[in-house]
């Protein structure tokens, strides 16, 4: 599906899935237009995961 590129520097705007509860392991994602971003959300300090648009958008549509 393509590389991921690990980045620390960009600020974003954090989405949370509405199915996620204070008690789950989730992964929240952000976008900068070009990119999108993954990240631990119990560690939203921590490193993210940046994808580029064609291969996160793959991803999401295989899991629809």
């Amino acid at each position: 599906m393509g590389k991921a590129l690990i980045s620390t520097t960009a600020i974003l705007t954090w989405r949370k899935s509405s199915r996620s509860t204070s008690d789950t392991h989730c992964v929240e994602v952000a976008s900068d237009g070009a990119s999108a971003h993954a990240r631990d959300s119990k560690i939203s300090q921590g490193p993210e995961i940046r994808f580029r648009r064609e291969p996160w958008g793959a991803f999401v549509d295989a899991l629809r």
